[in-house]
């Protein structure tokens, strides 16, 4: 008899890509911004929990044209802390130059 090679517990995991304008305008929206992304990653964790699947979560920010940078990449929701320590608003609106950039990463 040969054995299957067909795992029976498959590990599926989710991978969320958020891109967040980091921009001077966003400045008054700060506070509330972080704390709506941090409550979007608990909600997350809670689905991953209740749905047994692995989730995690890369953050790309973007400011001036030559101020796109990824400040969470890859990173499991139940273990990702706020990221008010990571996000400072400044600079003008780079959105397509950020988009573009997490999409390039999105296969890595």
């Amino acid at each position: 008899m040969r054995a299957s090679t067909t795992p029976t517990i498959r590990n599926l995991t989710d991978h969320v890509f958020l891109v967040l304008d980091e921009s001077l305008s966003m400045t008054r929206h700060a506070r509330e911004l972080v704390k709506q992304t941090d409550g979007l990653v608990k909600h997350l964790a809670r689905r991953s929990e209740e749905l047994d699947r692995e989730t995690r979560v890369s953050i790309w920010v973007f400011g001036s044209h030559n101020n796109v940078r990824c400040i969470v990449w890859d990173k499991d929701v139940l273990r990702l802390p706020s990221i008010a320590e990571f996000y400072s608003p400044g600079g003008n609106t780079a959105l397509i130059d950020a988009t573009i950039e997490a999409l390039n990463h999105v296969g890595e």
